[in-house]
């Protein structure tokens, strides 16, 4: 048992020791029985940011942040050449970075003996009246560590911590009988079903800070509240700070493009699109950690990076969501895929309708293996703007299957004088670029998407529409 992970107890704790005290010689004469477990929740959750002014410039800090990730038991899996963010990666044990509280067990044998662990052991024992189990818990963590210079001499590095925290029952001839996974992001809490909470102790965001000394003092969280722009119509309170808590969510490294739809007072709807499952769990445990009375519907769409970053440029640019309900003036709809069976090699059949002063129209289909395949629709040869396009793309489904992204983007003029790169990572900053030359308002570009998921199958592919996010 590792010293550290037993504190003092407070006047909670030392009540229910009492109690639990008493109750031994009640228990005692059982020896049959198994052990009962008293279970005790952890302390304060700990600071929410991780923020240190540090001396050297963002490239001599980050050197200093890979060479201490490197050494530790994390892999890292990111850096940025401008020496902006670093992110990394852990898998194993949680003991060493998390917090589940304390679990006390009563023998009710003879010698009526306790003892007390730290919660969060990787692998215990738990019996009950027909069996024992093993109980282990595994830790799925990502880190982002992002440095911005302050001054000619000085960075400020911020840490940041996703936690994925997996609890899996085996009986006594190892056959999994129980799994549970929770999640949750630095300063917050999670709890299993059954009530064990866990909570980061900061030493995970600490791994990364570690070699940059002990003596830079912790700064305060300075985020500026969201302020309307003017001319932007009025929002709630409530809207003004649920749009915030999701843009604080989103750490640098990753992608996630989210639009919350009130459904109710107290329900909320999250579409959009995020690059990968800590993104995702980051926004949705943030709103929790924040709302805890808000019931949330997450039908938010897990992508690749440039397909998540590709949709919000194409969202957001000239003013795409400024009613803030999600209506882009345009709409893209699959026709010819339904549930089922689909022969590989079927084109994709799209409709779309896109306004009258719109006419250029380009469709990027972003696949699974990280490229994308753009074609512009021929207006003269498709149909008109008022009667919307019914067009057959010209690439055909086919492995690797997994979640697509179709994003169409009309505008008043071509978007690209020649043909784009294919390959996701360059066809983004390109795309980037295109959408900064066009004009603002009235004039900027009009986009819709949808995704599809595709699976390999028998004979042919098994396709299902995806949610209707944009």
């Amino acid at each position: 048992m590792r010293a550290s992970a037993l504190r003092p107890a407070g006047r909670g704790h030392f009540r229910a020791l009492v109690v639990v005290a008493v109750l031994v010689a009640v228990l005692a004469g059982c020896a049959s029985q198994p052990p009962a477990y008293q279970y005790f929740e952890p302390s304060a959750l700990p600071p929410a940011r991780y923020q240190f002014l540090v001396a050297g410039s963002p490239r001599q800090v980050q050197d200093r942040i890979i060479a201490e990730l490197r050494a530790s038991p994390f892999e890292v899996t990111q850096i940025d050449p401008a020496g902006r963010y670093v992110v990394a990666e852990y898998r194993g044990d949680p003991g060493p970075y998390l917090d589940c509280g304390l679990l006390l067990t009563v023998s009710q044998g003879a010698s009526g003996e306790t003892g007390a662990m730290p919660a969060v052991v990787a692998e215990r024992e738990i019996r009950n009246w027909n069996a024992s189990y093993e109980r282990t818990l595994r830790l799925d963590g990502r880190l982002v560590v992002t440095i911005a210079p302050r001054g000619s001499r000085q960075s400020l590095v911020a840490a940041h911590g996703t936690y994925v925290l997996t609890k899996m029952l085996r009986d006594d001839e190892g056959e999994l009988s129980g799994r549970e996974t929770i999640a949750f992001t630095s300063g917050q809490r999670a709890a299993f079903r059954k009530g064990t909470t866990c909570q980061p102790t900061g030493a995970f965001e600490r791994t990364a800070t570690a070699a940059l000394g002990a003596t830079y003092a912790s700064l305060p969280d300075t985020t500026a509240p969201v302020v309307p722009a003017l001319g932007e119509p009025t929002r709630s309170t409530e809207e003004l700070e649920l749009e915030q808590t999701i843009q604080e969510a989103v750490v640098a490294g990753s992608c996630a493009e989210v639009t919350p739809t009130w459904l109710d007072a107290r329900r909320v709807r999250l579409s959009g699109v995020a690059s990968d499952l800590f993104a995702m769990d980051a926004v949705v445990n943030a709103i929790d950690l924040a709302n805890p009375e808000l019931r949330i519907d997450n039908r938010i769409e897990v992508l690749s990076k440039p397909a998540c970053e590709a949709y919000g440029l194409a969202l957001s640019h000239a003013g795409v969501r400024a009613d803030r309900r999600g209506s882009s003036g345009a709409r893209l709809q699959v026709l010819n895929l339904e549930d089922g069976d689909v022969a590989a090699g079927t084109p994709l059949r799209l409709a779309l309708d896109v306004p009258e002063d719109h006419p250029n129209v380009l469709v990027a289909h972003f696949r699974n293996d990280g490229t994308v395949d753009t074609f512009q629709i021929d207006a003269p040869r498709n149909g008109s703007p008022r009667n919307g396009w019914t067009v057959d793309a010209p690439e055909r489904l086919g492995p690797p299957y997994g979640r697509d992204l179709i994003l169409a983007i009309a505008t008043p003029a071509p978007l690209f004088a020649g043909v784009p790169p294919r390959q996701a990572d360059a066809f983004v900053p390109e795309l980037r670029s295109a959408l900064e030359r066009l004009p603002a308002g009235v004039g900027g570009p009009r986009s819709a998407c949808a995704v599809i998921a595709t699976e390999g199958g028998g004979n042919g592919v098994s396709i299902a529409p995806g949610l209707d996010i944009c």
